[in-house]
């Protein structure tokens, strides 16, 4: 395999908890800073997420196919484009959703 092959190809993690649990443990510490809280970064990490799956499509095809024996519209359909929908669906709504809601304080705590 040549040199520009394997750069082409994804990364392959190997489900060891060895190496998923630091990963996990990057991730959570990432959450907890807050970053993932504003909108912009929710927006482009949806856009990200369709990007790769348009870009993925084959693969993800090949992987249905190969692993539940999935035709490539049943794929395509039900699969990909569902997901797709979901992310409009979600970027439609995103403002909405993480608008703040206010909330009654019970009489106990005062003004809290």
């Amino acid at each position: 395999m040549t040199q520009a092959q394997q750069a082409a190809e994804p990364p392959k993690i190997d489900d060891n908890p060895a190496v998923v649990e630091p990963a996990l443990i990057k991730v959570r510490k990432y959450f907890d800073l807050g970053k993932t809280r504003p909108y912009q970064f929710r927006v482009n990490q949806l856009n990200a997420l369709r990007k790769g799956l348009v870009e993925l499509t084959k693969d993800f095809d090949d992987a249905l196919k190969k692993d539940l024996g999935k035709g490539s519209f049943e794929n395509w359909m039900c699969e990909l484009l569902m997901v797709q929908r979901e992310i409009d669906h979600t970027l439609m709504h995103l403002k909405e959703w993480m608008a703040d809601e206010p909330r009654d304080t019970p009489f106990m705590i005062g003004p809290g």
